[in-house]
């Protein structure tokens, strides 16, 4: 019933997502609070939280949506490492275009058991999951979340290594 529960809620979720409400914010600020979200839990698995923030300047994006899309990145790479392990959070410039700075560019990874390759074209489709008792929508919401921002999300995995995602956000809308 848990289950049924998670599933149907990530899809009314997923069908109802609404039009972005944009404000300019510091994208450190969405990231270290979700951060706090899991704080317990990279703590109890004995995980190295690394952090690497440039500064870069404030963003235009829907903190709730780009909350919601790092929380996503940032609990799959904590369930990937149930023994401990490190993750890396970095925020810095992304493209630059005549020397001025276009993007951000924000990237997760984990040192987990990494993801297949031929489930890497997968991942953000719809109902797909590498995890027990997995919806399959997380990566499908965040990546949706993302192109409405106008961004690119990506990942590069190696097994038994760890997982990247790279999401690139423009700094206006």
């Amino acid at each position: 019933i848990g289950r049924i529960d998670r599933i149907v809620e990530s899809l009314l979720g997923f069908a109802r997502a609404t039009a972005p409400k944009f404000e300019q914010m510091q994208i450190s600020s969405v990231i270290e609070e979700a951060l706090g979200f899991f704080a317990d839990d990279i703590e109890k698995r004995g995980i190295k939280l690394i952090k690497k923030f440039d500064t870069v300047p404030n963003i235009t994006v829907d903190p709730g949506q780009i909350s919601q899309v790092f929380s996503n990145l940032l609990l799959n790479a904590i369930q990937a490492m149930p023994e401990g392990g490190e993750l890396n959070v970095s925020i810095g410039e992304g493209e630059k275009k005549d020397a001025v700075l276009k993007s951000v560019l924000i990237k997760v990874s984990d040192t987990g058991h990494g993801i297949p390759k031929e489930s890497l074209g997968k991942l953000f489709d719809p109902f797909f999951t590498t995890k027990h008792g997995g919806t399959g929508l997380g990566l499908t919401i965040a990546h949706s979340i993302v192109d409405g921002h106008r961004g690119e999300i990506s990942v590069s995995s190696e097994i038994e290594k760890g997982t990247e995602f790279s999401v690139t956000l423009p700094i206006t809308q």
